[in-house]
């Protein structure tokens, strides 16, 4: 009672459209059968259909793929040169290190740690 309804009622109040007169007839046995699923499945088509559109109007080798990404807005002449590995990382010393670095790494950590606990038993003495 008095939510949003008409205070008076008209002679065509009770005439109403079609369903055919808002949507397509259904024009499958699965439409007919199981209508969400169909309109479900003619979406996606449809969604599929205008992101094949924009893959195919856009140029990925142009980069325009990254144009809302944060990319700089100038190139400058420095941008090309880079860090070397040297710079970043110490370089492996030993050919244990260059074979199988893991392992190298593994043994480090262990003779640390036997370092460590030896120290810590020396301060206890």
């Amino acid at each position: 009672v008095g939510l949003n309804q008409p205070s008076t009622v008209a002679e065509d109040d009770e005439v109403s459209l079609g369903s055919t007169d808002l949507f397509d007839a259904p024009k499958s046995a699965l439409a007919k059968s199981k209508p969400l699923l169909a309109a479900a499945i003619k979406a996606r088509e449809q969604a599929d259909q205008l992101e094949q559109e924009e893959r195919v109007k856009r140029n990925v080798s142009l980069g325009e793929h990254l144009d809302g990404m944060n990319q700089p807005s100038t190139v400058v002449e420095d941008d090309e040169e880079s860090l070397g590995s040297g710079d970043l990382f110490d370089a492996p010393k030993s050919a244990l290190a260059k074979s199988k670095p893991l392992l190298a790494a593994a043994i480090k950590a262990r003779e640390q740690a036997d370092q460590l606990e030896q120290e810590e038993r020396v301060k206890r003495n």
